[in-house]
């Protein structure tokens, strides 16, 4: 059975670090303004993002019922390690500027999961440091990806081969589609 409880200020502290070791300071606040973490613990540690006003009824009900699902799943607790799910990505990417906007094909490339090269890359929404992290995100600014840098963004004029591989795809939205086949 899963019990929802707060997140403890000691799990809280992993995700502010992970999400400001890849995004920069003060995204983790940024989300928290409009939303609290809430843990469903069973066999896995899960992390959902819920707005406040949920979260003030579920203070008022937790102690009688256990709701069988609240919010949006943020991601995991694995040990010390924080993994995200693909939802998180829409909340981080509204306080970070370390987006990439790719072009209709970068998009269809990154939802099959595969690299992006240079020619696919619409707009890079900042610099971008050689292996830093990066929201990919298609035309209409929805994000469909998380990715590595593999070059400095400030290089890529630099680049000749439009076929090079400029971002490693960590993790999809087109993943969930794959794994229900």
């Amino acid at each position: 059975m899963v019990k929802f409880r707060v997140i403890a200020p000691s799990e809280e502290k992993i995700i502010r670090k992970d999400i400001s070791s890849k995004f920069g300071p003060n995204i983790f606040e940024n989300i928290q303004k409009n939303y609290q973490l809430i843990v469903a613990e069973g066999k896995l540690k899960s992390i959902f993002l819920v707005p406040l006003q949920i979260v003030e009824i579920f203070n008022q009900i937790k102690e009688k019922e256990s709701p069988s699902f609240i919010g949006i799943h943020f991601g995991d607790l694995l040990k010390k390690q924080f993994k995200f799910q693909i939802a998180a990505l829409e909340f981080i990417s509204e306080h970070t500027e370390k987006n990439v906007i790719l072009t209709g094909k970068g998009e269809q490339t990154a939802l099959y999961g595969k690299n992006i090269p240079l020619k696919l890359i619409k707009k890079v929404e900042t610099r971008i440091k050689k292996d830093e992290f990066v929201i990919l995100r298609n035309e209409l600014k929805e994000s469909i990806a998380l990715g590595r840098f593999l070059n400095d963004s400030e290089d890529l004029s630099k680049i000749t081969n439009p076929n090079k591989i400029i971002i490693k795809i960590i993790m999809d939205l087109g993943e969930y589609l794959r794994k229900e086949r």
